[in-house]
């Protein structure tokens, strides 16, 4: 198979939402594991990057391939590298796009990141819809504000081509056991209203699962006709090598194994409105201890 072929199966396995993965290799006791951070912005064009509202590290075993997700509240309230000051951590992307990103969360949370692929949310819903959709079960809530959303983004995306009109539904009539296109699982990762934003962030990583199952289950061919058109939507520093290793891996996956967890963890930070901006203080120290020992199983040194 062409090594573009394993990109592009790689990209649409870890990407949703309109995310960015970024990766380093860790060392020591680490080095078993790969993690890569999956950044969801509203936007992005040729002059700057967007507020990441998705930031979800991924963490892959080399050597057996299990996998875990660990979502960073877009509130988080961290002091930048580099002296950009302090905000809330999904304002780095907008700073100094993915490398102020990468330092930021290297920095607050003690892991080791340098590499990246970016994705906007407009080319989610195409990539949902190239892959025929996800089924995710839902409730009678989270149906109504998915169709609230979608409404909202369904001028700006237009159905990906900006001089026609989406061809796919644009509501969802039941709640249950539901298939979603591109616009509204899209909407679905949006959807914080339906219970909170600690809600929203499992939102993300179910869509992220349920598209990895529905890759798993396409025929190779399907996934190669996708490959130009899917590389297309992404920016990467990732060369082929990485990206052919990191496809064979996805191979592997056992989705319904996938280990889950939410930074700031209960009981580790405190929320609240500072003058007119809502934000997230957490107690980084023990948030970076809860996130080593759920990746690597150990408490950090």
């Amino acid at each position: 198979m062409k090594i573009q072929i394993w990109t592009a199966f790689a990209v649409i396995v870890f990407i949703f939402c309109g995310f960015s993965a970024i990766a380093s290799t860790q060392e020591a006791a680490e080095a078993s594991w790969w993690n890569i951070l999956l950044l969801g912005g509203d936007s992005r064009d040729t002059e700057g990057y967007e507020r990441t509202d998705a930031n979800i590290i991924l963490s892959v075993n080399i050597e057996d391939s299990r996998v875990k997700m660990t979502s960073i509240m877009r509130d988080t309230w961290v002091d930048f590298p580099d002296g950009y000051g302090s905000g809330k951590i999904n304002a780095a992307n907008v700073f100094d796009g993915p490398q102020l990103m990468i330092d930021t969360v290297n920095e607050c949370f003690d892991v080791k990141i340098e590499d990246y692929i970016l994705i906007n949310m407009t080319d989610l819903v195409y990539i949902i819809d190239r892959i025929d959709g996800i089924d995710l079960e839902i409730t009678e809530s989270e149906r109504c504000y998915v169709n609230d959303y979608a409404k909202l983004y369904l001028k700006e995306l237009k159905g990906v081509n900006s001089d026609r009109e989406y061809e796919g539904d644009t509501s969802l009539e039941q709640s249950g056991l539901v298939h979603l296109n591109g616009l509204l699982a899209m909407s679905y990762c949006r959807d914080r209203y339906s219970d909170n934003d600690y809600g929203r962030v499992m939102r993300q990583q179910k869509v992220l699962l349920a598209m990895a199952e529905q890759m798993q289950n396409m025929e190779i061919n399907d996934l190669m006709a996708m490959a130009d058109d899917v590389l297309a939507t992404v920016e990467t520093n990732l060369n082929d090598e990485e990206l052919e290793r990191l496809a064979k891996m996805a191979l592997m996956i056992e989705v319904d194994e996938v280990q889950q967890l939410r930074i700031p963890a209960d009981g580790t930070f405190r929320s609240g409105m500072v003058g007119n901006t809502w934000r997230i203080d957490p107690d980084f120290e023990a948030n970076a201890e809860i996130l080593n020992e759920f990746i690597y199983g150990k408490c950090q040194q």
